[in-house]
């Protein structure tokens, strides 16, 4: 999924259906030769420019620029701050697709429809993982490979 700026440019590109790293560019209005130094590693984005990529790609937005600024912290401690703020977003995704799954689905446990909390839990990875995949470089950015919402 998406792992690094590159992940981010290839979904972008899919999503929008372009042939090219140059019609990439020319949608993000920006010179070619970025999105080359991107590729290469020379540079990460600047904010802007992840937001709209991110946009583009159809990603959620804070999530890429919390990994837009692991990637290009100078130092361990910095890094540790982005990570811890990456899953505190990440679990305040997973209770609100939790909640989102259980009012489509009929509303909590106890509404009538007996959904037990482990249906609710795998209704909601069903629903995280059609629409938002959790990546693998977000889950390393966290310290451990695990799901987002437990089944």
């Amino acid at each position: 999924m998406l792992q690094g700026v590159c992940d981010y440019m290839d979904a972008a590109r899919q999503r929008q259906e372009l042939r090219s790293d140059r019609a990439l560019a020319r949608k993000l209005n920006i010179a070619q030769m970025t999105i080359t130094c991107w590729r290469r590693g020379k540079y990460p984005p600047t904010d802007t420019q992840m937001r709209m990529l991110a946009q583009l790609a159809g990603a959620d937005e804070e999530q890429a620029l919390v990994l837009l600024n692991i990637w290009r912290a100078k130092d361990e401690p910095t890094r540790e701050t982005y990570r811890r703020l990456l899953q505190r977003l990440a679990g305040s995704a997973g209770v609100a697709i939790a909640v989102t799954a259980s009012i489509a689905l009929g509303g909590p446990p106890d509404s009538g429809q007996n959904w037990s909390v482990f249906e609710m839990i795998s209704a909601a990875n069903v629903y995280y993982g059609k629409f938002r995949r959790f990546s693998r470089r977000v889950a390393a950015a966290l310290g451990s490979a695990h799901r987002l919402v437990p089944v």
